[in-house]
């Protein structure tokens, strides 16, 4: 499941991935237990890797922090429900993407947060959502 917030031309909305736009918009990408098809579209949207993307999914995946050209990558076991799971985060100038195989609370959280009016956390940088999710999640 893939959920698309986007924030542009000061407005929050809830959007589908197949309908973001990189180019106008900052977004917040959270993928839940991805199958193939939904990989293949953040792929097609963000230009990460598959492998990489799975990478995040995966139980025995050790923490990691990469810096590339186009954005940064955060591995690390979050806690959901009493046990951690991994998460991945992705972070570039226009968008974040969070992507996990466990439900995590804390994220539904901060979306709610986002969509109840509370457009700060996307409005002025995308790092900040960053430092918000993972504050949440620890």
């Amino acid at each position: 499941m893939i959920n698309t917030i986007t924030y542009s031309a000061n407005k929050v909305k809830i959007t589908s991935l197949s309908k973001l736009n990189l180019i106008k918009d900052i977004a917040w990408i959270d993928a839940y237990n991805p199958d193939q098809d939904e990989l293949k579209q953040i792929y097609e949207k963000t230009g990460i890797s598959i492998f990489e993307l799975t990478k995040c999914t995966e139980k025995r995946t050790m923490p990691k922090l990469i810096h590339d050209i186009k954005y940064s990558t955060i591995i690390f076991a979050a806690p959901s429900d009493g046990i951690t799971i991994p998460l991945g985060i992705f972070i570039s100038k226009r968008f974040i993407l969070t992507i996990h195989s466990e439900n995590t609370p804390s994220l539904e959280d901060i979306r709610n947060k986002i969509l109840k009016n509370n457009k700060d956390l996307l409005k002025f940088n995308i790092s900040s959502l960053a430092y918000t999710i993972m504050l949440e999640i620890i």
